[in-house]
């Protein structure tokens, strides 16, 4: 029988206590706190992804917190940027976003909806779905980064899948049910071995049971409430003016690929190829171009014996550091660690 775990300790002000006076080598735990916004940004783009992060109410109190700790399906992290603040990251691709208020709350636009996080329901995002939030004053998350592959290997486990193919959620999770209430439960725990880790360095973190029983409970939750279906690249066929430009995409990496370009091609404006990229794929039309060519070099990396410039080179990616950058992001080693596993 599972046993509640007590808020009293867990609450937000303590860890920012614990973050403010915690400086952590491990290489399994992060603990970082600043009040510089730059700062802020470029922790969670190398962290997370590349984003966009403007403060919206209350500027003078932005006071970034982040503690992360890597668990066996992703990473489990406590989220906090003081003031109001709207972030655009566009679609997770590679990564589902179990969001959990512990203070103050977001809003989260999905095309027409909107989704509210609170301390009574938590969010459910999924690779994908191009999203905008929006983080109200004094907000603090727990957050369980969940990669794609450990989702769809739970599923395949009890469902079959389909290749190329993942589960999409439903995109809210009431807390007072009897099932919100386990999974709330379950973050806590995890919450207080990571709090443990950071204030004591030969913690070991042991977390499987635990992450892996969060992700068997989202699927079994969703799967019964039948709000889970699979998304995709075969999820949507796309219209013919933007079949056009993704066609012209993949022939052409090595081209300077541009909205003009792409207008052209569609013979539509570039705001009508715009808006169909962003509905039909759920990127932008630049960050569909950047995914084709990681792919392909990714291939050419593991595949052809290249140098890691000659693969820029031929993907179109023309600034060796930025391509670096954006690979390392992507699939969370360099160029360069990709060509030596292959070897």
């Amino acid at each position: 029988m599972m046993t509640p775990v007590s808020t009293d300790d867990s609450h937000p002000d303590r860890m920012v206590n614990v973050l403010r006076h915690t400086v952590t080598h491990r290489q399994d735990v992060a603990a970082t706190n600043t009040v510089d916004r730059d700062e802020a940004h470029r922790i969670m783009t190398s962290r997370y992804k590349r984003h966009s992060l403007k403060c919206v109410s209350e500027a003078a109190n932005f006071d970034f917190l982040h503690a992360s700790a890597k668990v066996s399906v992703g990473s489990f992290n406590i989220l906090r940027y003081g003031a109001g603040v709207e972030i655009d990251p566009g679609s997770f691709e590679n990564f589902y976003m179990l969001e959990m208020p512990i203070s103050g709350g977001t809003e989260i636009s999905i095309g027409d909806r909107t989704l509210r996080a609170n301390l009574r329901q938590a969010t459910v995002l999924s690779p994908g779905q191009a999203l905008n939030s929006f983080w109200y004053p004094d907000t603090t998350q727990m957050m369980l980064k969940i990669d794609r592959k450990a989702v769809t290997d739970r599923w395949m486990a009890h469902h079959g899948a389909v290749e190329g193919r993942w589960p999409l959620f439903e995109q809210t999770l009431d807390l007072t049910s009897s099932m919100g209430w386990r999974v709330k439960n379950l973050m806590l725990l995890l919450f207080e071995d990571l709090k443990k880790s950071i204030e004591d360095d030969q913690w070991t973190l042991q977390d499987e049971t635990i992450s892996t029983a969060i992700v068997d409970s989202l699927l079994a939750h969703f799967v019964a409430e039948g709000s889970t279906r699979l998304g995709g690249r075969q999820h949507q066929v796309l219209p013919h003016h933007i079949r056009l430009c993704t066609q012209y995409a993949e022939k052409n990496l090595q081209s300077e690929l541009t909205m003009a370009k792409f207008a052209a091609i569609a013979g539509r404006s570039e705001r009508s190829v715009f808006d169909g990229f962003r509905r039909f794929t759920q990127k932008t039309p630049m960050q569909y171009v950047l995914d084709l060519r990681l792919a392909k070099a990714r291939q050419l990396l593991q595949e052809s014996g290249l140098s890691v410039s000659d693969v820029a080179r031929l993907v179109g990616c023309r600034h060796l550091g930025r391509f670096a950058g954006h690979y390392a992001e992507r699939f969370g080693e360099t160029p360069s660690q990709t060509i030596a596993r292959a070897a």
